[in-house]
This record gives C-alpha cells, structure tokens and sequence, in this order.
C-alpha cells in the first residue's frame, strides 16, 4: 500500500512540474528576438508616451510614475513592468500595446533597462 501511494505522490509530483512548465513557457512569448540594443529614449519613452502617461504620471499616487526614467527604472527593477506588461498583459488597461512595443520594453529590461 505504501509503494502504491509513493509512486501516485511521484506521478502527481511530475505531472505537476510539466504543466507548470506549460503554463509559464506560455507565460513568456517575448524571450527571443532581442538582436539589436533597445534605448532609453528613442524606443521605450515613446511606447511608455503612448500607452502609460495616462495612469502613471507624477503626482498619481502611489501607481508608479512612469514621467522619469528612475520611475520607469523602479518597476523594471522590481519585476513589475515586465510581471504587468509582459506576462499578465493586464497593462496597459485595455490590452491596448501592441506585440511589437511589448518586445522593445522586454528587450529593454534583458539588456539591463538602460539610461540611453
């Protein structure tokens, strides 16, 4: 009886770990493609212009203030912006970032979310 319910544990055990891995490949569709350096200023401050000012501006509390690279800088430190935007793409509210824009702020983070 013992063997029986160890090899259920261990079945269980394995089958846990492949579906998790399933779920969080999944999870990252943006871990390739960064072949060329993302900066600061030309691609990721007008992506954030475009998709995130209307939250994260100075002064809003306590959502983050994207106005500043050290605001943006937080987040990207933290795992915040790429936990919310790149993997639970539940912002921007609304969906509304394209793949492309969420593939120069993944690149941005990997290659060390860059002043440049």
């Amino acid at each position: 009886m013992f063997l029986k319910s160890k090899k259920i544990a261990v079945f269980a055990s394995v089958a846990i770990l492949f579906f998790s891995a399933c779920q969080y490949e999944k999870l990252q569709p943006f871990g390739i493609g960064c072949n060329s350096e993302v900066s600061y200023v030309n691609d990721i401050v007008p992506v954030i212009n475009a998709n995130c000012m209307g939250c994260h501006y100075a002064g809003n509390g306590t959502i983050g203030n994207f106005a500043t690279y050290a605001g943006l800088k937080t987040d990207a430190d933290n795992g915040t912006l790429n936990s919310r935007v790149l993997v639970l793409k539940d912002m921007p509210q609304g969906g509304s970032m394209s793949d492309e824009n969420r593939q120069k702020i993944n690149c941005w983070i990997k290659q060390g979310a860059l002043n440049n």
